[in-house]
């Protein structure tokens, strides 16, 4: 038998009217947030929004309706509940902090600092660039040198510079005394080898 049947068969047995009974319903909570006391709300709803169910958690865990009244979230969202719906929201306005005076000179620091390393990245980059091109250069300078000396190594051995000279042998009279004319001659000879 079902807990329903049971409390209305009691509830005849002993003539107690005006009590109806009905099944409860479990409800799935889609969006929940913890009130600045600690108290868990929830709602079905995806968000806390205007005409949303608004429901108490207790400690077992059971959603009660909430009570009518301003309801106070830990993040300073404020909940207005009528009857167990939300009939306002009021999102919490966060004041932005003055900075300090050493909050924005520290700001400014490595404000400067940033750009000053910017301009030394931009140096490098510079000379980087220069040292590429020229290391570009060298290694075509390298390859070119490199196609010469193959090119080179393929071709014959050249000449010899050096002549053989042949020996003239021309016979000396040393009986006689060289005259002039021997002398011219025997340059000639030589000349012609």
């Amino acid at each position: 038998m079902k807990v329903i049947e049971t409390l209305s068969a009691i509830l005849k047995k002993h003539n107690i009217k005006g009590v109806q009974l009905s099944e409860v319903v479990e409800v799935k909570m889609a969006m929940e947030g913890v009130l600045a006391d600690g108290t868990v709300v929830a709602t079905p709803n995806e968000s806390f929004e205007v005409g949303a169910e608004l429901y108490v958690i207790d400690a077992e865990g059971n959603p009660q309706p909430a009570p009518d009244g301003e309801h106070t979230l830990d993040n300073g969202m404020v909940l207005v509940s009528v009857g167990g719906f939300i009939t306002e929201v009021t999102e919490v306005e966060i004041a932005e902090e003055e900075m300090s005076a050493d909050i924005a000179a520290t700001i400014a620091a490595m404000d400067e600092q940033l750009t000053s390393i910017k301009n030394q990245l931009a140096e490098k980059e510079t000379e980087l660039a220069s040292v590429r091109a020229e290391l570009s250069e060298v290694k075509n300078n390298l390859n070119v040198s490199q196609a010469k000396a193959t090119e080179l190594s393929k071709q014959a051995a050249a000449v010899s510079v050096k002549e053989e000279k042949a020996v003239v042998e021309t016979a000396v009279n040393f009986s006689k005394k060289q005259t002039k004319n021997d002398t011219i001659l025997k340059t000639i000879m030589s000349l012609k080898k």
